[in-house]
């Protein structure tokens, strides 16, 4: 197939149309070597997953990946087992630097954390990706609170047996029982 397009750019005669413009004349070439790169190195949609953000993840681990991805490159091409051995040998440096990287930095933010219990939980929270906004996760509102609190005083008021009398108030969603 590209002998046949390398023939059809041949045969394209430049000095048979010395009144056409360079961009007409070049075409020819173009969508030869556009097919041909085609041919070779077809285009094809990447996804990429976004990796999660780890605090601990820095500067001294990207290098680290990228040398050991280098010489997994290396390896891929020459095949020798040499170039394995060093391959093998940089991921499990790599995988042993995550892992302490990853246990210093949580060490140091319990250690932060002293022995506030607030600011404990909230760190395990953010491990364990349980972040979440409590002051939107509830039904309650201080117009409901306030409501609750004068309908059950406006009860107890009322209420003209002195003796041990169950008094229920259903406000939204909670079941209040008070004794007297």
């Amino acid at each position: 197939m590209r002998k046949n397009q390398i023939a059809r750019v041949r045969h394209t005669n430049v000095t048979d149309r010395p009144d056409s413009d360079v961009d007409q004349l070049f075409n020819p070439y173009s969508s030869v070597l556009h097919d041909i790169a085609d041919q070779l190195a077809p285009s094809h949609v990447i996804r990429r997953r976004p990796d999660r953000p780890t605090p601990w993840f820095d500067a001294e681990c990207r290098a680290q990946r990228r040398h050991c991805r280098r010489l997994e490159r290396r390896y891929r091409r020459t095949c020798r087992p040499d170039d394995r051995r060093s391959w093998v040998e940089a991921t499990r440096r790599q995988f042993a630097l995550y892992r302490t990287k990853k246990e210093q930095y949580w060490n140091n933010r319990l250690l932060q954390c002293g022995r506030s219990s607030p600011q404990l939980w909230r760190s395990m929270n953010s491990m364990f990706e349980r972040q979440r906004d409590v002051s939107s996760s509830t039904s309650h509102t201080a117009e409901g609170f306030a409501a609750f609190f004068t309908a059950l005083h406006e009860m107890q008021t009322r209420s003209s047996d002195e003796n041990s009398v169950c008094l229920s108030v259903r406000l939204s969603h909670a079941w209040i029982v008070t004794k007297r």
